[in-house]
């Protein structure tokens, strides 16, 4: 079906309470939710508080506000990629500090509770499918370190996480398989981590907020009004399910209260659209399934640690790493593996992987169609080859090594 990519940029910049003295620590997760890009905690000297990383570039006060602006143009989404670079701004004494970031499996615990409305004597009229984060499912400075590709580094220097996709990315998600999240009983915690029962007193008159990771929504609970005559109601607000299986854990210690923390997120999601929608110019067929790029992505990911100092984003080191990789284990890389990340990364990259696929093709001799190449694909390589002038004896080695490529191709396609 036609598809379109949403392109999300959006920064954040998060500093200790302006009463906090001595040091502060965060710790956050990049999470693949096209709402909300990632959630944190602080803690300092006045205590600790939950926060929440909304999409910018969505209209909208709250998580669900967005939300309800984001199903009014799409039916149906899937991740793309998802990166975040976080820089440590502050003056050059007061720069210590250690970070460290991992990536692992997140499988948030579910169930399905009834949707109440006694007042109307119905009882059971639905379901809703809720979830809510276990302890191990939590950031965590010490144990992420224990992972096998966990980024260790100095907080001054940054982090810069592309999130490793799954094959759970490639699934299509929509309103249909929407979640709420769980009411929390231990409201004590930093994050809170103790499912709720999903019944309050009847002294409580307000939705609860505030619960990690999603902090502006209504988390699930049943309230009960108070009286003679009380009738229950099922309070809740709906977010997209996770979109990736795994997410990004990222923790900053001991860092002096005169710094701040500035996270750049961006974030691609294939999205297809309601009918009518304004966007609906902007459709296009999708790339066509490419086994061997999707086994070639996964190669090279599983190869890369899991984050990089934030100059590796900035500087473009980072393609020097993916491309040492891809020589090992991927020598006959195309576009399509890499064009995740090349988003992720920003301004400048297209260049670079487009001279890397060039080095690519021209080692393996292979051509870059195949056999399932589309009509533009087809135009593209006739004009190449009318272009292209006839390879003669005193022809340099270079031009005749084009044009026996281009001949190849031709012949392959059913152009000659």
């Amino acid at each position: 079906m036609p598809s379109m990519f949403m392109n999300y940029q959006s920064v954040y910049t998060v500093k200790p309470n302006a009463l906090a003295t001595g040091t502060w620590s965060l710790d956050g997760q990049l999470i693949p939710n096209p709402i909300s890009f990632a959630a944190y905690s602080v803690e300092d000297s006045t205590g600790h508080s939950n926060h929440e990383c909304i999409n910018s570039q969505i209209p909208g006060a709250t998580h669900q506000a967005r939300w309800k602006e984001f199903l009014s143009d799409f039916t149906r989404w899937r991740l793309a990629y998802a990166s975040v670079t976080i820089y440590q701004d502050g003056p050059d004494l007061s720069n210590q500090g250690t970070v460290v970031v991992c990536q692992k499996p997140v499988a948030p615990s579910g169930y399905n509770i009834p949707i109440r409305q006694d007042d109307l004597a119905m009882g059971q009229v639905g379901s809703l499918h809720m979830f809510h984060l276990e302890p191990s499912d939590l950031p965590n400075y010490a144990s992420s370190q224990a992972m096998p590709n966990a980024y260790f580094g100095r907080s001054k220097d940054g982090a810069y996480i592309p999130l490793k996709l799954t094959n759970t990315h490639q699934k299509w998600h929509s309103l249909q398989d929407a979640v709420a999240q769980a009411c929390l009983a231990d409201l004590s915690s930093p994050l809170g981590n103790t499912p709720y029962a999903l019944v309050l007193p009847a002294t409580s008159d307000v939705p609860l907020e505030g619960i990690y990771p999603f902090v502006s929504m209504n988390d699930a609970h049943i309230y009960t009004t108070p009286g003679e005559n009380p009738k229950s109601y099922t309070i809740y607000d709906l977010t997209s399910a996770f979109c990736n299986d795994n997410w990004a854990d990222f923790s900053f210690k001991n860092m002096s209260v005169n710094t701040s923390l500035s996270m750049f997120f961006r974030f691609g999601f294939e999205v297809q659209l309601q009918p009518g929608s304004s966007m609906s110019p902007h459709l296009k067929l999708s790339p066509p399934y490419d086994p061997a790029a999707i086994s070639a992505y996964f190669a090279i990911a599983r190869e890369l640690k899991d984050a990089y100092p934030a100059e590796y984003n900035d500087k473009g080191k980072i393609w020097e790493v993916i491309s040492g990789i891809a020589k090992a284990v991927a020598p006959g890389l195309v576009a399509v593996p890499i064009v995740g990340p090349m988003l992720a990364t920003g301004v400048g990259a297209a260049a670079k992987i487009g001279d890397m696929i060039h080095g690519y093709v021209k080692r393996s001799g292979r051509p870059t169609l195949g056999n399932v190449a589309s009509a533009a694909d087809l135009d593209r390589t006739r004009n190449a080859i009318n272009n292209t002038t006839r390879v003669k004896p005193r022809t340099t080695r270079k031009q005749a090594k084009k044009g026996k490529f281009l001949a190849k191709q031709s012949k392959m396609l059913g152009l000659d």
